[in-house]
């Protein structure tokens, strides 16, 4: 590393190899104890005046960062070995940018509970910005079919950049993007199951995928006859913000309906039945943990 210091000025160039770490960022170790939340520090010096601050320098940078073999991270979602060389630059008045590539050499990426292999990863930088790198990621997941067709292999590609990622599912053999959605999340074909279908549901929507053709086929693959996102006002709370909800809904007869809510937003669920008594009247009940209603519906036609 060279350090250079002139007239208001810092440089500094060089480069960093790091052959070894682990890296849990955005957490701490298991079993660590916080402090609780109503904790007072009363031995908080308050008369010590506080350091004033030097005048500021102008920093330039050009730093190469280059992962050794032994590079491991761990998160709640991933966990795996990374590798590859950054140059990184910063000049004064200009946010930190990044030349190179950072590779997953092995990991795991864990999506509702299930981990799923990382076949490829890599995170791009070409003089951008190091908070939004570009994206070529490729994850598969390997699964027996329930049918004669031997095993499935069902799969996600992502491209585009981190703030704006673009997802796109593929199988082998190929099917639907419902199914495609099932095999990754499941580990299989989707069955009937209100508690199913509203978890694919929720990873169709996690992923930028909850809506269109992906949403229809879903519906089909559970046999409803309604799979919709829905928003609806809380009288129990003061509050007038829509709740946003999965909406999942039956005919058990043609006079029947039953549907059920999941709160995407919150732990708030909803159960819903609607019964046609004649042509303009019909009767509805919607019940949940914050309060029950019932109303009975007179249409007039015009």
């Amino acid at each position: 590393m060279k350090l250079d210091l002139a007239q208001q000025q810092v440089r500094v160039e060089g480069q960093v190899t790091i052959p070894q770490a682990f890296l849990r960022p955005g957490g701490d170790r298991p079993g660590v104890i916080k402090a609780s939340s109503d904790v007072v520090i009363v031995n908080k010096r308050s008369d010590i005046a506080p350091l004033t601050k030097p005048k500021g320098m102008a920093l330039y940078a050009k730093v190469k960062v280059i992962l050794g073999d032994d590079v491991q991270v761990e998160t709640a979602a991933f966990k795996g070995q990374l590798k590859g060389s950054l140059l990184v630059e910063e000049t004064p008045q200009l946010a930190p940018r990044g030349s190179g590539s950072i590779e997953v050499a092995a990991g795991n990426y864990r999506i509702y509970g299930e981990e799923i292999e990382i076949q490829r990863g890599q995170l791009l930088f070409s003089s951008s910005p190091l908070d939004n790198p570009g994206l070529d990621l490729r994850v598969a997941r390997q699964s027996q079919s329930s049918t004669a067709n031997g095993a499935v292999s069902a799969g996600a590609q992502i491209r585009g950049t981190l703030k704006k990622p673009q997802m796109t599912l593929f199988s082998e053999p190929k099917m639907p993007d419902a199914d495609i959605l099932a095999y990754l999340v499941l580990g299989r074909s989707p069955q009937g199951g209100g508690s199913e279908s509203a978890l694919l549901f929720k990873a169709a929507n996690a992923i930028g995928l909850g809506g269109g053709a992906l949403t229809k086929g879903l519906g089909d693959a559970f046999g409803l006859d309604s799979l919709q996102l829905g928003s609806s006002s809380d009288a129990a709370k003061e509050s007038d913000k829509d709740n946003t909800s999965l909406m999942l809904g039956k005919y058990l007869t043609p006079e029947l309906y039953v549907g059920y809510g999941v709160g995407l937003l919150n732990a708030v669920n909803t159960f819903n039945v609607k019964y046609r008594i004649s042509k303009k009247l019909m009767f509805e009940s919607n019940s949940s943990s914050v309060g029950m209603g019932a109303d009975l519906i007179y249409t007039i036609e015009r």
